[in-house]
């Protein structure tokens, strides 16, 4: 990690093992995921862990419904990173990401639906930038209000956005689509539409998305690299493919908060006054 120019200040060694992670990859280019986490050191993750200096340096933090499904400790990590990043205008992202059987193991039922959208409404308050999937997140909208069964991703992202957040939505072949809270969704076309499974890294998606949007790139140049990105991700084997590039430079990322942070105001995420809960 370290070669590869990635901070691991933060990633300290702790006792506990390791998770194992089983990727299976279908002929169509989508891979089928099979996790042992239960007691990793990961699940071990609490508020304690949580560097608030780091935090208050930095230009954006990046927070997965993973984290909250893996344990109670990690949830109440996870709300506190987000309190601490509201109260120091550090911009907070959030990626849903719900997989039923993670929430299921927590909440002891079916499908652990209730306890995710808990977990989702608890932070809420706290998230800038909303970065859901179509369809798989769209379980977690409230069916009083909406159907998710029939709903379409533009109906997606507009009840996500109803919920007074910014919302970037992944949906896979069929591109991004940009909301906000008071505009209609924006629809940013994948690079290759209609070829299958080149979208399924959304990690990768998040990554360049944010990264374009903390250099000042308007929401819909920041979908189209992401698009860019996912696209080579998916390409190769492994959780890190090569450069781009066979000779691109490896960046060391940095905490200079100097550089452009936000996208244009007209759809920036609405500024909140920090939440001193």
């Amino acid at each position: 990690m370290a070669g590869r120019g990635i901070d691991v200040t933060h990633a300290p060694l702790v006792d506990g093992e390791n998770g194992v992670y089983f990727i299976s990859l279908h002929a169509d280019g989508e891979r089928e995921f099979t996790y042992r986490r239960a007691g990793s050191a990961a699940t071990h993750l609490s508020p304690a862990d949580v560097d608030a200096a780091y935090v208050a340096a930095s230009r954006t933090l990046l927070l997965s419904g993973i984290t909250q499904a893996i344990s109670a400790s990690a949830q109440a990590a996870t709300r506190h990173a987000a309190q601490l990043a509201r109260q120091c205008g550090t911009r907070v992202a959030f990626d849903p990401n719900y997989r039923p059987r993670l929430w299921a193991d927590r909440a002891g039922d079916g499908t652990g639906l209730d306890a995710a959208r808990a977990a989702l409404h608890e932070l809420l308050p706290f998230v800038d930038l909303l970065l859901p999937s179509f369809p798989a997140d769209a379980a977690l909208l409230d069916h009083s209000a909406l159907d998710h069964t029939s709903v379409d991703a533009p109906g997606a992202a507009r009840a996500f956005a109803a919920l007074g957040v910014t919302v970037a939505l992944k949906a896979g072949a069929g591109g991004a689509w940009l909301c906000s809270p008071h505009a209609d969704p924006q629809h940013v076309p994948a690079r290759r539409p209609g070829r299958p499974g080149y979208h399924g890294r959304r990690d990768a998606w998040n990554g360049a998305f944010l990264h374009a949007l903390t250099h000042a790139h308007t929401p819909e140049q920041a979908a189209r690299a992401a698009h860019a990105c996912a696209a080579h991700a998916i390409r190769h084997r492994g959780a890190l493919p090569p450069p781009p590039f066979p000779h691109a430079p490896t960046r060391r990322r940095t905490h200079d908060r100097t550089r452009p942070l936000s996208p244009p105001r007209s759809w920036a995420p609405t500024g909140r006054p920090p939440n001193p809960a």
